[in-house]
Order: C-alpha cells, then sequence, then structure tokens
C-alpha cells in the first residue's frame, strides 16, 4: 500500500470517528434555534381577529400580564352609528328606514339596521348602517351631537317645544293673524309627539301658519289672543 493510499484511509477514518460528534453538535444547535424562535413567538402578541388596529395602550418598558387588553382592533366589516332616539318617536321607526346625520361638516346617509326594544330614561337606541362602503374618513367611538332626519318627516306640522301651552289637559299655540299680523289668535290643537325641542302637531294648524314661540307663553294660556305692540 503507498503512503498516500495509507494517508488517505487515516483521513477517513479520523472523519468517521468525528461524525457522531458532529451530528451531535448539529443536533444541539437545531435544538437551541428552535427553542429561540419558541422564545420569539412567546414575544409576538397576535390577535384573535384581523382587522385595523384604532388604539394600542402600551408604554416602552412596560410590563403586562398575559390576558391584558393591549390594543383595540376593528374588524373588516364596517362601521356602524349608534344613536338614541326620543321614545315619542318609536312608532316612526322601522327597518330599513333611511335617514341622514352630520359629522365635522359633512352629511352621510345611512339605513335602519337595529331598534332595540328596551327603553331607557325616554330614549330608545338604534343601530344605523352604512348602505354601500363605509367612508375612510370615519374612526370608532367618534361622539357628537346630530341631529337624524328620517324621509318620513316630508309635509309634516312640527313646532318648537315653546311654542306649545298646556291647560286643563288641552293643549294650545298662539297662530298669527295673516290680516293683522299685530294679533295671534288661540288656537287648540291636537298633538301627535313631542320632545324637549319640537311638537309634532297633528290638528289645529296649518302648513304655513306663523305660530308665537317663546318660553313666556305659559301665563297667556287663558287668553283667547295676544296683541303686539310695537
Amino acid at each position: 500500500m503507498s503512503v498516500q493510499s495509507q494517508a488517505s484511509k487515516r483521513q477517513e477514518e479520523l472523519w468517521l470517528a468525528q461524525v457522531p460528534e458532529l451530528k451531535a453538535s448539529e443536533k444541539s444547535l437545531q435544538d437551541s434555534l428552535d427553542a429561540t424562535r419558541r422564545e420569539l413567538q412567546e414575544l409576538t402578541v397576535r390577535a384573535p381577529a384581523s382587522g385595523r388596529l384604532t388604539a394600542i395602550d402600551l408604554k416602552v418598558g412596560e410590563t403586562r400580564n398575559r390576558g391584558d387588553r393591549l390594543a383595540e382592533i376593528v374588524a373588516p366589516t364596517g362601521f356602524k352609528v349608534s344613536a338614541e332616539v326620543d321614545q315619542t318617536n318609536l312608532a316612526r321607526l322601522h327597518l330599513g328606514q333611511s335617514a341622514d346625520f352630520s359629522l365635522d361638516g359633512k352629511l352621510y346617509s345611512v339605513r335602519l339596521s337595529r331598534i332595540y326594544p328596551r327603553i331607557r330614561n325616554g330614549l330608545v337606541r338604534i343601530d344605523l348602517a352604512f348602505p354601500k362602503d363605509t367612508p375612510g374618513d370615519l374612526s370608532p367611538g367618534v361622539e357628537t351631537d346630530g341631529k337624524l332626519q328620517f324621509g318620513s318627516d316630508t309635509g309634516r306640522i312640527v313646532i318648537p317645544a315653546d311654542a306649545l301651552v298646556s291647560a286643563r289637559g288641552r293643549d294650545y299655540v298662539f297662530v298669527l293673524n295673516s290680516s293683522r299680523p299685530n294679533i295671534a289668535e288661540r288656537h287648540r290643537v291636537r298633538v301627535a309627539r313631542r320632545n324637549s325641542e319640537q311638537v309634532e302637531i297633528l290638528s289645529g294648524v296649518r302648513l304655513g301658519d306663523q305660530v308665537v314661540s317663546t318660553p313666556s307663553l305659559d301665563s297667556y294660556v287663558k287668553m283667547d289672543s295676544l296683541t303686539f305692540v310695537n
């Protein structure tokens, strides 16, 4: 056997002897890598559902416990608008009814999607949904004091709440005389619905009539007419 052959054989025997140690080292490195990956996964917080992150409650260096609320995510199902309506308007509400509301100077169209059966403090809660894609400039949780104008309101006779006076279970308003504008005559009316701002009239007032509206009218409820002096 030549010297070269003997050297090659010794190198092969040496390599074979090192194979178990190399495999053990490889397994140890793989185990360490798997452990590092598991630790990384433990540090990664995953939401239970996909959506848009709209709020996060975390500070640098803060320690939080498992199960703590970290952020708020809005699912990609669109927004809805929740509103509270005076219970006197309950009979006028129906599912699918169209309505408009304004926010930051912009007008939005929605449809009534849910009416909650429970009345609290004289208010009925309703949900309204956007008939098409949700506008991209809206943010969840925003509150605003707005007014809903329902399509069925067209043609109704609505007067300010201050224009209505009551006595002995009867309701009255003072209507300006068209031929003598300094005279306001008392008309008995029948009221449909009312809230703190408006009153819907069923009879006693015609469209186009001008009524007197002032908080001090209650003291004149027994008078048949009022005369205004310039």
